[in-house]
């Protein structure tokens, strides 16, 4: 869906007018909201569409990481990806489906992924090579051998092209009691385990459409590199969209249901 910049491009103009269109023609009361947050995931194919522009240029992974667009882009993508969980989860405090509590607990985990890509690039360990003596001491800490299963980090801000998709990359901190690693896949979902069973179920639709298939879709087409499935973003962004239109569609139904039945026991 978005591994071209065609195509990137294509299904960012698509989120755009289905969030117009919600905005102008969906009756129902937080509309407005609901097509910031279609606006806001949309927006990301386009950062997408600008790195497939880059990468089209300077296909080299050596230089192109050199270059101050490919950063640039790179750090726009991560800000995007930080704050995804607060937008979603914003439309649903609106819709008062979940309390001021859980969107504020959000808010700090969207805001200790930010800091933590800061600070990582900031005070790359990567760097820290420099400062290892012969007997390997030092605080070098190889986020390209020891990332493990997670998506971003890698020793410098940098988007790549993989086999299967674009391969987004980011310095983090080292792992510490204090910051173990990304709470983003936290933020994401364990909101929707705090509400009645079918707000659990869309969380768990939204895991399914998003992650789990991305991770299957990048292995089939012979991606190797866990950094390509954090990249390979538009079917979680499909899952936004179907999620709030599911939402709001049952929230309607429900609405009028109770009407309904208010104005029957008014009449009796």
């Amino acid at each position: 869906m978005c591994w071209t910049l065609k195509v990137s491009f294509a299904f960012g103009v698509s989120g755009l007018v289905l969030a117009v269109w919600f905005d102008k023609f969906w009756k129902h009361e937080q509309r407005r909201c609901g097509a910031i947050v279609l606006a806001y995931f949309a927006f990301m194919e386009f950062i997408q569409a600008a790195q497939h522009l880059v990468l089209e240029v300077d296909p080299d992974p050596i230089t192109t990481c050199t270059r101050s667009d490919n950063k640039f882009l790179t750090a726009v993508a991560m800000a995007h990806l930080c704050f995804q969980p607060l937008m979603l989860h914003w439309h649903y405090y609106k819709s008062k489906q979940i309390p001021k509590e859980i969107l504020k607990m959000v808010l700090v985990g969207c805001l200790m992924d930010a800091t933590a890509m800061v600070y990582g690039n900031i005070y790359n360990p990567a760097l820290a090579l420099r400062d290892i003596d012969d007997n390997n001491n030092g605080n070098y800490y190889d986020w390209e051998a020891c990332r493990g299963g997670q998506w971003a980090p890698g020793a410098n801000l940098c988007t790549t092209s993989g086999i299967a998709h674009l391969a987004w990359s980011t310095p983090m901190p080292v792992p510490s009691y204090e910051y173990h690693g990304p709470l983003h896949s936290f933020v994401w979902f364990a909101p929707f385990l705090c509400g009645n069973m079918f707000f659990a179920l869309e969380g768990l639709s939204l895991y399914l459409i998003g992650p789990v298939f991305s991770r299957w879709w990048v292995r089939s087409n012979g991606g190797s590199d866990q950094r390509e499935v954090g990249s390979t973003w538009c079917f979680l962004q499909f899952g936004v969209f179907a999620v709030i239109f599911a939402n709001n569609i049952v929230r309607i139904i429900f609405k009028r249901q109770w009407t309904s039945k208010s104005k029957q026991q008014k009449q009796k």
